[in-house]
């Protein structure tokens, strides 16, 4: 079982990358989606998965890495520490 410190997890010194949107400043691990819901590709391009805290709203914008993306629907909690949003590049 995972430490309910995410910061173990969430490190900028392993897969974790900067994490801009409005005022919070955070690390989280962007991936791309690539799964198929329906046999339809997703309309999403990447998921963000970051520690609770930080909170993400539909058409929000910011950045991961420097690259600008825009919050495709409303985050959902995945675990008791972590969040995941859906991503467009904007």
């Amino acid at each position: 079982m995972r430490s309910n410190d995410a910061t173990t997890f969430f490190s900028a010194a392993d897969f974790a990358a900067a994490c801009v949107f409005g005022a919070d400043a955070f690390v989280g691990i962007l991936d791309t989606a690539d799964e198929l819901a329906f046999n339809a590709a997703t309309a999403t391009t990447h998921t963000l998965r970051y520690a609770l805290g930080p909170v993400l709203a539909h058409g929000a914008t910011g950045t991961v890495a420097g690259v600008a993306f825009k919050v495709a629907g409303t985050p959902e909690q995945v675990s008791a520490t972590d969040m995941r949003a859906n991503l467009v590049k904007a």
